[in-house]
């Protein structure tokens, strides 16, 4: 009973761990590139033109 009960719940935890992990990786994804698109072509900008 106590065996099936830790089996259970390991499968629930690595279920619902490999999904906040891809939702992670997912999320950290999207946001890199919505900073990539907001910040690249500043810096693109910055380092183009010569410091004055």
């Amino acid at each position: 009973m106590y065996g099936t009960f830790v089996q259970i719940s390991l499968i629930r935890f690595l279920r619902g761990g490999v999904g906040n992990v891809w939702g992670l990786v997912s999320n950290i994804q999207t946001t890199s590139l919505k900073l990539g698109f907001v910040f690249f072509p500043t810096i693109q900008e910055n380092f183009s033109y010569p410091r004055r």
